[in-house]
This record gives structure tokens, sequence and C-alpha cells, in this order.
């Protein structure tokens, strides 16, 4: 698959590709200028001569090209030298995780190497782990401490509502009690209105009686003092 031209490797190409481009104009400049010179001097070409030259220049132009497939093409499976990064694991380090032998993606770990030194390290964190566990366990089943002014506080609180709850029962007994006398009172100052009804009626009549026998015994009298 051919590589994409990239910022990096733009320079290196150019400088190659005008050394190659240079070196291919001088020799095949210093041939042309040969064949010249010795065209006049020397027999004719044999055939033998042709084909040698014919094969020398087709391998010239399939060196160049194979060089040039082989700058511009990416094979897979095969690491760059400028992209690769050793890790040179230590004798005593402890290998936590190596992943199997197969086909590995981008971005996958292969392998996890701890070194001794964090041996220690991960103990004492260890241990600090299980110790702030058994205390928050222990927190958890301890009970809760009695707060004595909290408990006042309360025992002062749940006094007052009792007073407040007595206070309310005294008031609606009295409201009740209240209630009751009026209506008592009503009742009797009703029978107490009926019974002065009744007698002022009475006098009434009485007096409307006795009037008309005064008016008459007046007549009478007048008559007997004419006689």
């Amino acid at each position: 698959m051919l590589e994409a031209f990239d910022g990096a490797n733009l320079l290196r190409n150019i400088i190659i590709s005008g050394l190659a481009g240079f070196m291919m104009f001088c020799v095949s400049y210093a041939i042309s200028v040969w064949l010249k010179r010795n065209r006049t001097t020397k027999a004719a070409k044999t055939a033998l001569w042709r084909a040698g030259f014919t094969f020398f220049f087709l391998g010239t132009v399939g060196a160049c090209g194979y060089w040039l497939l082989n700058e511009y093409t990416s094979r897979s499976g095969v690491v760059d030298g400028a992209d690769l990064f050793v890790v040179h694991a230590k004798r005593d380090a402890v290998i936590e995780r190596l992943a199997p032998e197969g086909r590995f993606e981008e971005g996958e770990i292969i392998t996890q190497l701890r070194p001794p030194a964090m041996e220690g390290t991960l103990a004492v964190l260890d241990n600090q782990i299980k110790e702030a566990q058994a205390r928050i366990a222990a927190l958890q089943a301890r009970a809760l401490p009695i707060d004595q002014v909290l408990g006042q506080r309360q025992a002062q609180i749940r006094a007052r509502i009792d007073q407040h709850k007595n206070f309310q029962y005294d008031l609606m007994k009295a409201a009740r009690e209240f209630e009751r006398n009026y209506l008592a009172l009503q009742t009797r100052w009703a029978q107490d209105n009926g019974a002065l009804e009744a007698d002022l009626s009475t006098s009434k009549k009485a007096l409307e009686t006795n009037s008309q026998l005064l008016s008459v015994a007046k007549i009478q009298a007048d008559r007997a003092a004419d006689f």
C-alpha cells in the first residue's frame, strides 16, 4: 500500500530525487559521449554488445523503480525503526499481564511489568486500605454517642409540649364549662322571664279590673251624693 507524503519526509524525498536525477543524467551523458567517440574508431557493435547494453539499461531503470517503490510502499507486519520504542525490563520485574500470541490492534496492551521496588509500596498501601476498612466497619458497628446538651434541650422541649397540651386541655375544659353554664343561665333567664311576664300580665289584668271597679264605684258614689 502506497504511503501518503508527509511534511517530515518531503525535503528528504526532494533531495534524493534530485541526486538520483543528476546521477542518471551524468551516466547517460557519459555513455552518450563515449559512444560518439568510439563510433568511428571501432568496428560495428555486435548483437551481444547491444543486448548487454539493453539489459544494463533495463536493470538500472528497474533498480531505480524498485528503490522508489520500496520507499513509498508500506508493508503490514513490518515495524519502522523511527516509530519503534523498546522497553527494557529488569530481570527481577514482576509480569502482571502478558497478552497471548496473536493479532494486536492499535492501542492494545501487550504486557504489564511491575518493578520490585513497588512491592513494598503496594504492601503499605494494602495495609492502609485494610486499616481504613476496619475503621469504617468499627464506626458502623459502634453506637452513636449521646449528646448531653442535646438530650437536655430535647427534655425541655418535651416538657414544654406537655405543658402546652395540658393548657390546651384545661382551656377546652373551661370552654365547655362556660358553655354549659351559659346555656343554664339562658334557660333560667328564660324561665324567670316567662314567670315575670305571666305575673305582669296577671297584674295588668287585675289593675284593669280594679280600675273598672273603681270607676264604677266613683260613679255610684257621685250618684249617691247627688241624691
